[in-house]
């Protein structure tokens, strides 16, 4: 197993995120560091596309259905034209250097070889990846919200366990399955960083609203317990009547 891919595609994740979220949120950056941060998506993605076809494939269908999901949800007036994902100049170039990369790849691509097994898993695994996306899409259109950002922790946990599911159960998944989980986790944990703790003004807490929930849930553990104690109770009673 090759650890400097499923690395890269870490960072790949987490490179992608910080620049959405310093457009999305406007942050003051030295435009240095942008073009750095831009350059190291370029030169680190097409790595990793030359390094796994089916990886490169699954990534560029995913980059093209961000466009589709503006234009599914701009026509039914679920988000604005500020509202776009892929609403900036880098996200267009970066669109057309990808068709290229298709272009040079084309005899790659014919030569897969398709294992039955591994393709359920890999066209289960991209159905389940369009519609979760979908779905936190049309559910979450603003860019912070406690709402937005705890579904991003839950899909957080979901990955991991889909990481630890594909690499103990290898030999039925194509290698570009785990990659694209290990990008997902970067992303996820990217956008839970900014959101906590570097989005100036971020009205978002996330330990507070967390914590919040665990206590709710402790609470509504801790009546199920007293009402089952009550129910015994009133059972013992009703026998030595």
């Amino acid at each position: 197993m090759n650890y400097i891919l499923f690395i890269g595609s870490l960072i790949l994740g987490s490179l992608f995120k910080s620049y959405d979220e310093i457009v999305d949120n406007n942050l003051k950056i030295n435009k240095e560091y942008i073009i750095i941060l831009q350059i190291s998506i370029i030169i680190l993605s097409f790595y990793l596309y030359f390094k796994d076809t089916l990886f490169m494939i699954i990534c560029i269908m995913a980059y093209y259905c961000a466009y589709i999901y503006d234009i599914i949800l701009l026509n039914n007036k679920v988000i604005n034209t500020t509202q776009l994902a892929m609403n900036n100049s880098f996200w267009h170039f970066y669109a057309i250097l990808l068709i290229p990369m298709i272009i040079y790849n084309y005899t790659k691509i014919i030569q897969i070889k398709i294992n039955n097994i591994k393709i359920y898993t890999f066209l289960i695994y991209i159905t389940i990846g369009f519609f979760l996306c979908l779905f936190e899409a049309y559910l979450f259109p603003e860019e912070n919200s406690s709402a937005k950002i705890l579904t991003r922790i839950i899909y957080l946990v979901l990955y991991i366990i889909l990481l630890l599911i594909t690499s103990y159960f290898k030999i039925y998944f194509y290698r570009c399955i785990p990659l694209l989980l290990s990008f997902w986790l970067g992303y996820f944990a990217t956008s839970v960083i900014f959101k906590q703790y570097i989005i100036p003004d971020s009205n978002i807490n996330i330990s507070g609203t967390l914590t919040y929930i665990w206590k709710k849930l402790k609470s509504k553990k801790l009546q199920q317990k007293l009402k089952q104690n009550r129910d015994k109770n009133k059972d013992k009673n009703k026998k030595k009547i």
